[in-house]
């Protein structure tokens, strides 16, 4: 239950309430940050930065949040707070310009391996796109990076100043469209992740509902933090597969 004393206080102004709210939940931000981040850097982006937004991010959600409504603040901040670190990666140009091409290359050549239904090695891969193990290793990381935030953002934005967090909608506001738009992406969705091996889909199911880092991920099921990291990847390259041909089939 909310402590809905000191939201009262805050909504009467208090700086002191505030103060102990943003303190209160400050750890949200780390722990969102923990599980974008591998490491200390989100591409070019330090950890510290992301954590300085997610801040702004929880000062956002404390503004707007209602406790007399009884939703849980967590779940309303942690959406605000993650929306909010992912539009500042969308708009840095974190991937570098000699990487960006290379990353849809990585994705057509899982294509064509996961059609031949042979194990996706690495050797495989660097023939593939004709480059050594370190080029290889430098584009799965990005790669990887840019699938942590890919379901957060399939629903591509039409206007690139458009930030995501504004499309996240309030506790307080029910829009029938909005509802329908997101039910729709929603089942889409679960179709394309029933096409998925059993392993890419507990890796899917630990990171984004248990919400695990790829390194609790790893120790359940006694893996390197890499592989998971190449299975979460490999499944989101499939997803978006799928993703995108339905959307041309609709268009």
């Amino acid at each position: 239950m909310e402590n809905l004393s000191l939201w009262r206080l805050y909504r009467q102004g208090s700086a002191e309430a505030k103060n102990k709210l943003v303190e209160e939940y400050s750890s949200l931000v780390k722990i969102i940050v923990g599980r974008l981040c591998v490491g200390d850097k989100f591409g070019q982006l330090d950890k510290d930065d992301l954590n300085s937004w997610g801040i702004v991010g929880l000062l956002e959600a404390i503004e707007r949040f209602n406790p007399e409504l009884g939703i849980k603040f967590e779940t309303y901040a942690s959406t605000r707070i993650r929306g909010q670190i992912i539009d500042i990666i969308r708009k840095s140009n974190w991937i570098p310009k000699d990487v960006k091409s290379s990353i849809k290359e990585l994705e057509l050549a899982y294509q064509q391996l996961a059609a031949t239904d042979e194990p996706i090695l690495d050797e495989s891969l660097m023939k593939i796109l004709n480059v050594n193990e370190k080029r290889l290793k430098k584009i799965q990381m990005f790669a990887s990076q840019s699938n942590l935030i890919y379901l957060d953002n399939f629903m591509n934005l039409d206007d690139e100043n458009e930030r995501l967090i504004d499309n996240i909608p309030d506790h307080t506001q029910v829009n029938p469209l909005e509802e329908l738009i997101y039910n729709q992406a929603t089942e889409q969705l679960t179709t394309a992740i029933k096409k998925l091996s059993e392993k890419e889909q507990i890796v899917l199911s630990l990171y984004y509902y248990e919400e695990l880092t790829f390194k609790e991920i790893s120790e359940i099921l006694q893996l390197s933090e890499a592989r998971i990291s190449q299975i979460h990847s490999k499944a989101i390259f499939r997803l978006r597969g799928f993703l995108n041909k339905n959307r041309r089939k609709s268009s």
